[in-house]
């Protein structure tokens, strides 16, 4: 039996070597992972700064929410004129209460206890600023509350630790880090005046904390609408340091007027004056900041004052020596508010560390309040 030959030859199976990774690719490789860690490491500052805009969004929308229902739950709206007043205007002495005469009538005001019990002078007004208010300087009166709704006389004046327990919001609580990973984090607590006794309530850092402002709408009559302005304030100071001001009162350009009448806002310019509160204060106005327009209005034979807040949207940028524009957002400027001649507004004024306003329209809880018997 013949064996049947094949032509294929046997296939020799080559191995070549792995040459391995070079330096360059090496390096590379470091390169690329470098860059990624360092693009994760720099968005951690940013998460951060996020997840706190969100916080603080959050803390000052419920704050907001809360000011309203405690402002109709201690009847603030309630002013009460005479002996048995809820309201109290600040004085040298203590607060006294503000009389129903027709000089108080369509009166502006703002309900800011903690100001009044802040131990500071030269608040009988607001802004600061203003000690004697007249013809080209609008201000209210800054008034407190008394310490119990019961009409009885004598009465006392709301105190500090009244205020705090409705005019900051307590929502912020503080922790202790544990000192070992066997301990945990646990709440501080707050003891009884002293400092010893038992514990009263849950400690909070009380960042954020508010007063309101009441201003009529423009009438010709005597009404009791007012619009209510619940200001939050995130650390909010009140020591007097004209190096760092807390509320200033700049003037405008007399020229300046709100275009498309005023619409939900427009551009206002802040003048160079001698009468500056503050050097340079026009500095101060930041995008983001909330600021008061105030405006002495004709009323008769004489004026009234009239104010609106509004958001800062956009600002030139500051040079000293010069106007500064800054655009402003919010509610619309009545067309009739005339002021005296030549321009229409006038000044504004700036309370730091504002950040957010909430208005409602209300009617004051007293019939005739404004009128004269």
């Amino acid at each position: 039996m013949e064996l049947l030959k094949s032509d294929s030859r046997p296939c020799r199976r080559t191995t070549s070597a792995h040459p391995g990774l070079t330096l360059i690719e090496v390096l590379m490789s470091l390169f690329v992972l470098s860059i990624g860690l360092l693009g994760v490491a720099a968005l951690i500052p940013a998460a951060h700064h996020l997840a706190e805009q969100g916080a603080q969004a959050d803390r000052k929308s419920q704050l907001g929410q809360a000011a309203y229902r405690k402002f109709h739950v201690y009847n603030m709206g309630r002013p009460n004129f005479g002996p048995d007043s809820y309201w109290g205007a600040f004085t040298a002495g203590p607060p006294s209460g503000i009389a129903p005469v027709n000089a108080n009538s369509l009166n502006c005001y703002c309900i800011d206890p903690l100001m009044v019990l802040s131990g500071e002078t030269d608040i009988t007004y607001f802004p600061r600023t203003v000690t004697t208010p007249g013809p080209g300087l609008p201000a209210m009166y800054r008034v407190t509350l008394r310490s119990t709704l019961t009409p009885t006389v004598p009465y006392g004046w709301m105190t500090l630790s009244q205020a705090q327990s409705i005019f900051v919001g307590l929502d912020d609580l503080e922790y202790e880090l544990p000192v070992t990973s066997e301990d945990d984090a646990h709440q501080k607590l707050d003891r009884v005046a002293g400092g010893t006794g038992a514990f009263v309530r849950r400690n909070a850092r009380g960042r954020f904390s508010w007063f309101a402002t009441l201003v009529p709408e423009l009438s010709t009559t005597v009404e009791d609408d007012y619009v209510l302005s619940v200001i939050v304030v995130k650390e909010r100071e009140f020591a007097l340091d004209p190096q760092k001001p807390n509320e200033l009162m700049i003037p405008l350009n007399p020229q300046t007027d709100f275009g498309d009448a005023g619409l939900g806002g427009g551009d206002v310019t802040m003048r160079v004056a001698s009468d500056d509160p503050v050097v340079n204060a026009r500095a101060y106005i930041r995008t983001g900041d909330w600021v008061l327009l105030a405006q002495q209005v004709a009323s008769g034979t004489g004026v009234r004052n009239y104010f609106r807040w509004y958001h800062v949207i956009n600002t030139d940028d500051y040079k000293a020596g010069t106007d500064r524009t800054v655009m402003l957002s919010g509610p619309d400027w009545n067309p009739n508010v005339i002021g005296p001649a030549p321009g229409n507004l006038n000044n504004l004024i700036w309370v730091k560390n504002v950040v957010a306003v909430y208005e409602k329209m209300i009617r004051l809880e007293a019939e005739s309040v404004w009128t004269e018997s």
